[in-house]
């Protein structure tokens, strides 16, 4: 891979994740940190040997790293439809971290997100990723993630979440490292689950323009009658 933009956006990728060099060698031997420091420096370029592993080990974006496009796009919809729909999404990850803590900082220290990263996402400079959705739910199960990606249900799967509580804050002796193998386990699980209602929300408007066009074929099957 010679394309600058998929080194520019691995490496931005690592340091959203809150990883470095020493990180992703002590998960991926083969993976050195060497390599890593001349990726980072421009002296040589991701392999997909290296790329595949890594977002294997690390269930990373590979379709953002590789096209700049986020998995979270919904399809067959317009661009301007997209961009909507992802600043729903933003504003409904927003919400409910304001919801659940009493400020940004409990979230994303917790999360092992930059301060840097989680501004620009506050500031909508950029769109909250996967990742940090995964996060969101993997540390408070109760976070229902249809409601983040669609709008739809509600915010929470248990009503009677206890909101800006001192055991959302400080409740953290059983989030495990990120150097450990639970964290990403966890963060896997969590992910599953996010991925699985973007797949249904698409099958859902798969049958409803389906429907359109089944209604649409018998009106001019009448017509022409």
């Amino acid at each position: 891979m010679k394309d600058l933009n998929i080194d520019k956006r691995f490496i931005e990728t690592v340091e959203m994740m809150n990883l470095n060099g020493y990180r992703i060698e002590k998960a991926i031997p083969f993976f050195k940190q060497v390599t890593y420091s001349r990726i980072k420096n421009g002296v040589q370029s991701i392999s997909k040997k290296y790329l595949d592993a890594f977002c294997d080990t690390f269930n990373a974006d590979k379709n953002y790293i590789l096209t700049g496009n986020n998995s979270i796009d919904l399809p067959n919809v317009t661009e301007s439809q997209q961009l909507e729909s992802r600043k729903g999404i933003n504003n409904r990850f927003l919400e409910i971290i304001s919801k659940i803590y009493s400020c940004d900082k409990d979230f994303y220290e917790i999360a092992n997100i930059k301060k840097s990263a989680f501004s620009h996402v506050r500031t909508g400079k950029q769109n909250a990723s996967i990742e940090y959705i995964s996060s969101l739910c993997e540390l408070n199960p109760n976070v229902n993630a249809n409601y983040i990606l669609t709008g739809r249900g509600n915010m929470f799967n248990d009503e009677n979440t206890t909101l800006n509580s001192e055991n959302n804050q400080n409740n953290t002796s059983d989030i495990p490292s990120p150097e450990s193998a639970e964290y990403w386990q966890r963060l896997y699980k969590a992910t599953k689950v996010i991925y699985e209602e973007i797949l249904k929300n698409a099958h859902d408007k798969v049958k409803d323009i389906d429907k359109d066009l089944q209604n649409g074929i018998k009106a001019i099957s009448q017509e022409a009658v």
